[in-house]
């Protein structure tokens, strides 16, 4: 990669990871607040009040932002980084391209807890018990976007420094 380019995917990077960690820092603040709601059961979660309601909406919105703004970006940029060639990769190939760097500890658990959170994000009235249950995985499983955060930045922080 030429110095110019890298140059500017750096800079695009930077970016993203400011982003990426401001969805973090209001994910862990909501969870910090949620820590006696957990783990929900559908009882509860009938009976959750206004600012309950908030703080699962704001790490839901939180969770989902901070996932797209890690796959629709910051992936593709630290493989760049990495002179992997993922101009035009599927998603399912800059997943395995993650995992075989140890970038993302599993791209099946990544697969699992998009689909949990597209699951929660619509919020189908009638289906409390499922919505529940992938609250209840989602709470238990959002650390991963940390560490995938921290790992993919270790590599940025590397190649701005090398």
């Amino acid at each position: 990669m030429m110095q110019s380019e890298n140059k500017i995917l750096t800079e695009r990077i930077h970016r993203e990871f400011i982003i990426a960690e401001k969805h973090l820092s209001r994910i862990e603040e909501s969870v910090s607040l949620m820590s006696n709601m957990f783990p929900l059961s559908t009882a509860s979660y009938s009976f959750l009040s206004s600012e309950e309601v908030r703080l699962l909406d704001q790490f839901i919105f939180r969770f989902s932002k901070l996932q797209d703004c890690l796959g629709a970006k910051i992936f593709r940029y630290t493989l760049q980084l990495l002179d992997e060639d993922v101009e035009n990769a599927p998603m399912r190939d800059v997943l395995n391209m993650l995992e075989r760097y140890n970038l993302l500890p599993s791209v099946q658990e990544w697969m699992t807890l998009r689909e949990l959170r597209n699951e929660v994000a619509c919020d189908y009235p009638f289906e409390v018990d499922d919505v529940v249950e992938s609250l209840n995985h989602l709470h238990e499983k959002w650390e991963l976007l940390k560490v995938v955060l921290f790992r993919l930045k270790e590599v940025y922080l590397s190649n701005v420094k090398g």
